[in-house]
């Protein structure tokens, strides 16, 4: 489920970087970075959380139109994976 999450939000950041982000999938990517915050936190990791708050932010439609925002979102993508698959401390 948590990995699943991740999967609509790097499909968010790639398809900003192309220039095809559609409402949709971005409204999805806010949403299940948003979960992810919350629940990283309940497993202790909050580095996760902090960077899914990012993600969620970044989303938010003002701060996408911003011309750092795709590449940022990838990487932050990238650290959310890294974290993920390191699991809890």
């Amino acid at each position: 489920m948590i990995f699943e999450r991740l999967a609509a939000v790097e499909k968010a950041a790639h398809a900003l970087r192309r220039a095809q982000l559609t409402p949709e999938v971005r409204q999805k990517a806010v949403l299940e970075a948003h979960r992810l915050a919350g629940s990283l936190g309940m497993f202790g990791l909050a580095e996760g959380t902090q960077v899914a708050r990012e993600i969620e932010h970044l989303l938010g439609e003002q701060a996408v139109m911003a011309p750092e925002t795709p590449h940022r979102l990838v990487e932050l993508s990238a650290a959310l994976r890294k974290e993920l698959e390191k699991g809890p401390a």
